[in-house]
Protein backbone atom coordinates (compact mmCIF):
# COMPACT_ATOMS: atom_id res chain seq x y z
CA UNK A 1 0.00 0.00 0.00
CA UNK A 2 1.39 3.37 -1.02
CA UNK A 3 0.75 5.97 1.67
CA UNK A 4 1.85 8.79 -0.61
CA UNK A 5 -0.95 8.33 -3.13
CA UNK A 6 -3.76 10.07 -1.22
CA UNK A 7 -6.38 11.92 -3.19
CA UNK A 8 -5.79 15.58 -4.03
CA UNK A 9 -8.77 16.44 -1.81
CA UNK A 10 -7.05 14.79 1.16
CA UNK A 11 -3.80 16.56 0.33
CA UNK A 12 -5.59 19.92 0.04
CA UNK A 13 -7.81 19.73 3.11
CA UNK A 14 -5.44 19.76 6.07
CA UNK A 15 -5.92 21.23 9.52
CA UNK A 16 -3.53 24.15 9.15
CA UNK A 17 -3.97 27.87 8.57
CA UNK A 18 -1.92 27.61 5.37
CA UNK A 19 -4.15 28.12 2.30
CA UNK A 20 -4.56 25.25 -0.15
CA UNK A 21 -1.60 25.38 -2.55
CA UNK A 22 -2.57 26.55 -6.02
CA UNK A 23 -1.04 23.49 -7.67
CA UNK A 24 -3.41 21.26 -5.68
CA UNK A 25 -6.41 23.43 -6.57
CA UNK A 26 -5.42 23.21 -10.23
CA UNK A 27 -4.95 19.43 -10.00
CA UNK A 28 -8.39 19.01 -8.41
CA UNK A 29 -10.00 21.16 -11.11
CA UNK A 30 -8.15 19.24 -13.84
CA UNK A 31 -9.24 15.89 -12.42
CA UNK A 32 -12.87 17.06 -12.24
CA UNK A 33 -12.92 16.88 -16.05
CA UNK A 34 -11.85 13.20 -16.11
CA UNK A 35 -15.29 11.73 -15.40
CA UNK A 36 -18.59 12.34 -13.69
CA UNK A 37 -17.57 9.83 -11.04
CA UNK A 38 -14.52 11.96 -10.23
CA UNK A 39 -16.32 15.27 -9.59
CA UNK A 40 -19.16 13.46 -7.80
CA UNK A 41 -16.57 11.83 -5.51
CA UNK A 42 -14.91 15.19 -4.94
CA UNK A 43 -18.22 16.70 -3.85
CA UNK A 44 -19.00 13.72 -1.61
CA UNK A 45 -15.55 13.96 0.01
CA UNK A 46 -15.85 17.72 0.49
CA UNK A 47 -19.32 17.45 2.03
CA UNK A 48 -18.14 14.66 4.33
CA UNK A 49 -15.24 16.77 5.58
CA UNK A 50 -17.48 19.80 6.02
CA UNK A 51 -19.98 17.80 8.05
CA UNK A 52 -17.78 15.60 10.22
CA UNK A 53 -14.58 17.55 10.79
CA UNK A 54 -14.87 20.16 13.54
CA UNK A 55 -11.88 22.31 12.61
CA UNK A 56 -12.69 25.70 11.15
CA UNK A 57 -9.47 25.44 9.13
CA UNK A 58 -10.80 22.32 7.42
CA UNK A 59 -14.23 23.87 6.85
CA UNK A 60 -12.59 26.99 5.36
CA UNK A 61 -10.49 24.87 3.01
CA UNK A 62 -13.52 22.84 1.94
CA UNK A 63 -15.29 26.07 0.96
CA UNK A 64 -12.11 27.28 -0.79
CA UNK A 65 -11.92 24.09 -2.87
CA UNK A 66 -15.65 24.20 -3.64
CA UNK A 67 -15.31 27.80 -4.80
CA UNK A 68 -12.33 26.93 -6.98
CA UNK A 69 -14.23 24.02 -8.54
CA UNK A 70 -17.23 26.25 -9.22
CA UNK A 71 -14.94 28.68 -11.02
CA UNK A 72 -12.55 26.26 -12.72
CA UNK A 73 -13.89 22.72 -12.52
CA UNK A 74 -16.28 20.72 -14.65
CA UNK A 75 -19.54 22.67 -15.16
CA UNK A 76 -21.57 19.73 -13.88
CA UNK A 77 -19.86 20.11 -10.49
CA UNK A 78 -21.71 23.41 -10.18
CA UNK A 79 -25.05 21.73 -10.83
CA UNK A 80 -24.33 19.02 -8.26
CA UNK A 81 -23.31 21.59 -5.68
CA UNK A 82 -26.45 23.64 -6.37
CA UNK A 83 -28.48 20.51 -5.61
CA UNK A 84 -26.71 20.10 -2.25
CA UNK A 85 -26.20 23.72 -1.28
CA UNK A 86 -28.93 23.66 1.38
CA UNK A 87 -27.09 20.85 3.18
CA UNK A 88 -23.83 22.79 2.95
CA UNK A 89 -25.47 25.96 4.29
CA UNK A 90 -27.12 24.08 7.16
CA UNK A 91 -23.74 22.72 8.30
CA UNK A 92 -22.00 26.09 8.13
CA UNK A 93 -24.86 27.96 9.81
CA UNK A 94 -24.32 25.81 12.92
CA UNK A 95 -20.81 27.22 13.40
CA UNK A 96 -20.34 29.53 16.37
CA UNK A 97 -20.45 33.24 15.71
CA UNK A 98 -16.82 33.78 16.67
CA UNK A 99 -14.22 35.22 14.31
CA UNK A 100 -13.30 31.97 12.57
CA UNK A 101 -16.93 30.85 12.32
CA UNK A 102 -17.91 34.18 10.74
CA UNK A 103 -15.02 33.90 8.29
CA UNK A 104 -16.21 30.49 7.10
CA UNK A 105 -19.80 31.79 6.85
CA UNK A 106 -18.69 34.85 4.86
CA UNK A 107 -16.62 32.69 2.51
CA UNK A 108 -19.60 30.40 1.99
CA UNK A 109 -21.74 33.43 1.10
CA UNK A 110 -19.13 34.52 -1.47
CA UNK A 111 -19.00 31.02 -2.93
CA UNK A 112 -22.81 30.83 -3.17
CA UNK A 113 -22.93 34.19 -4.93
CA UNK A 114 -20.43 32.92 -7.49
CA UNK A 115 -22.25 29.58 -7.77
CA UNK A 116 -25.46 31.28 -8.87
CA UNK A 117 -23.94 34.13 -10.90
CA UNK A 118 -22.38 32.82 -14.10
CA UNK A 119 -20.92 36.20 -15.10
CA UNK A 120 -19.35 36.67 -11.67
CA UNK A 121 -18.04 33.09 -11.78
CA UNK A 122 -16.10 33.87 -14.96
CA UNK A 123 -14.66 37.14 -13.63
CA UNK A 124 -14.04 36.12 -10.04
CA UNK A 125 -10.63 36.41 -8.47
CA UNK A 126 -9.62 33.09 -6.88
CA UNK A 127 -6.91 34.63 -4.68
CA UNK A 128 -9.27 35.49 -1.83
CA UNK A 129 -7.81 34.64 1.55
CA UNK A 130 -9.82 32.09 3.48
CA UNK A 131 -7.67 31.88 6.53
CA UNK A 132 -6.89 33.61 9.76
CA UNK A 133 -3.51 35.16 10.30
Amino acid sequence: MNFFSSSPIDQAITDTTIPVPEHLLNEIAKQSFESSEKYEKFLDDLCFKLKFYKSHNIKAKVIQVMKFLVENGHPSFQELLQNRINDVKAIVEKLPDDLSGRMVKNNLTMMINILYDTHQRQASNTDVSFFMN
